[in-house]
């Protein structure tokens, strides 16, 4: 009898402790980003509100050297089963779908890191260009050569960034610049099993936005701060 009480009771509690730890994890994900944000924020105030060309480079003496080597784990989400050496659907595909947009080349610099790093010095490819704004009005904009790349004919994504936070883009109606508290720069999807029809729902990607804050969101955020914006 009171085995089978300690079984229901531990049948009732395994669940409850499974969530905790997940909510742990994200927790501490967040921790992670904000020790970036931070490291973010100094770079940018020494380099005329720019971004710097990968997030490893906020570790490297030759670079910004704004953060100790030791320091490197913090690149990694606790819920990361790969500890940053994913790849591809492994990694950060936000439909849970099989699709060529998984983002590989802004892992590459990166590796090994667990975070999507949408304001990275990685050249926006031809095919990316409207992803920011119209295609020839980001097209325009001064590429910005880096160390893996010292001839780009296209500007970086944090300049793509950059501009779609300021223009609203892509708002169908009457777009004004996204607030900074709820614009992703660097996105953990590490927190949920995606599939095409959570990706819709589930608040479980955790972003370091434009304002240095923490924010879960969908996948698909722009959607979720603007339902006007389709899928």
């Amino acid at each position: 009898m009171v085995i089978s009480i300690i079984a229901v009771l531990a049948g009732m509690l395994l669940p409850a402790i499974g969530l905790v730890r997940k909510q742990a994890r994200m927790v501490n994900c967040g921790s992670n980003l904000r020790q970036v944000g931070i490291a973010l924020t100094v770079y940018k105030q020494e380099h005329d509100d720019s971004f710097p060309e990968s997030l490893r480079s906020l570790f490297d003496p030759t670079k910004a050297a704004l953060l100790e080597p030791g320091e490197a784990k913090i690149l990694f989400c606790p819920s990361d089963p790969f500890r940053g050496q994913g790849k591809g659907s492994d990694k950060f595909n936000r439909s849970g779908l099989t699709s060529t947009d998984l983002l590989e080349e802004l892992w590459t610099p990166e590796q090994p890191c667990s975070y999507l790093n949408e304001v990275s010095g990685v050249e926006i490819s031809a095919a990316q260009l409207s992803w920011f704004g119209p295609a020839a009005e980001i097209g325009a904009l001064p590429p910005t050569p880096t160390s893996y790349n010292p001839t780009p004919t296209n500007p970086s994504w944090w300049q793509g960034k950059a501009h779609q936070q300021k223009s609203g883009y892509p708002d169908p109606t009457s777009p004004t610049p996204w607030a900074l508290s709820n614009f992703p720069m660097i996105r953990c999807y590490w927190h949920e099993e995606w599939s095409s029809t959570n990706s819709r729902s589930s608040q479980r990607v955790v972003n370091l936005t434009w304002g240095f804050n923490i924010w879960q969101s969908i996948p698909y955020w722009e959607h979720q701060v603007n339902p006007e914006v389709p899928f």
